[in-house]
């Protein structure tokens, strides 16, 4: 087998206030087989659990590579969520805002509170009917038209 090189170490404090490693992730270094060709790469990650027992799995290539793109994609997926609930805390937010003003408003206008109960008025302002404009202001009839075959206009 070839030589494994660590990749990625995440310790943490247990319970002696002491670091210790909770998960490694190790490559081993690609090698030439006796066919000439590569082998694959694999990936060794070791989790310690809390007793101090640990597991090591290894990974092809193409398992590491699939795992990358789940994890991008649960992330992504998680700050979508975290972008929506701030979102929606803002709308919230503004919501109670513009309650809160209208209220204000409803108090300054009626001297009380302002239960949502009671709506202002609109007062509605009747318009005259339209009539038609009297005789004198009746549009100009349009010229007659100039008979061609004879000079003159038509009786």
């Amino acid at each position: 087998m070839g030589t494994r090189t660590k990749v990625a170490e995440v310790k943490h404090f247990g319970q002696d206030k002491k670091p210790t490693t909770s998960l490694s992730v190790d490559m081993e270094d690609s090698v030439v087989g006796e066919d000439g060709f590569a082998k694959p790469t694999s990936f060794y990650l070791t989790l310690k659990g809390q007793d101090g027992s640990t597991v090591t799995m290894r990974l092809t290539y193409s398992k590491v590579a699939d795992l990358k793109f789940r994890l991008e994609e649960a992330l992504l997926y998680a700050a979508q969520k975290e972008r929506m609930v701030k979102l929606k805390a803002y709308e919230e937010y503004r919501k109670a805002q513009e309650e809160q003003a209208t209220t204000e408003q409803g108090e300054a206008e009626y001297g009380q509170e302002n239960t949502g109960e009671r709506q202002p008025q609109r007062i509605m302002v009747a318009r005259p009917p339209i009539q038609p404009p009297p005789a004198s202001r009746q549009p100009a009839q349009a010229p007659k038209q100039r008979d061609e075959g004879r000079g003159r206009y038509p009786q």
